[in-house]
């Protein structure tokens, strides 16, 4: 005799797993795409400091800033220039190529 087909699970049990799905997979797409390269244009955070502060700090790191912001630079790095940038203070490092998401143009 054939078993009895399951009871669907009741309420928003059944969604949970779906749910959790839906909340990691941006999560995670960011994290990928916000990976700094190894070589190439980064978005360095130094923190609540001056713009001059923060390319200096840059430089200091071997990195060409291209563009000062407050606390922060985009600057473009070689290898080994994330880890440079770290030790000149930076508090974080993202790619700035997917910060400009569809506005992003390659050359």
């Amino acid at each position: 005799m054939p078993h009895p087909p399951p009871a669907p699970r009741a309420g928003l049990r059944a969604l949970l797993p779906a749910a959790l799905l839906a909340l990691a997979s941006p999560v995670l797409m960011a994290t990928v795409a916000l990976a700094p390269p190894e070589r190439g244009m980064v978005l360095a955070w130094f923190g609540p400091i001056a713009a001059e502060q923060a390319a200096l700090r840059a430089m200091a790191a071997d990195a060409v800033p291209v563009i000062s912001l407050a606390g922060g630079v985009v600057a473009t790095i070689e290898p080994g220039g994330i880890a440079r940038l770290r030790a000149a203070g930076a508090i974080l490092v993202l790619n700035a190529a997917a910060l400009r998401g569809c506005f992003a143009r390659t050359s």
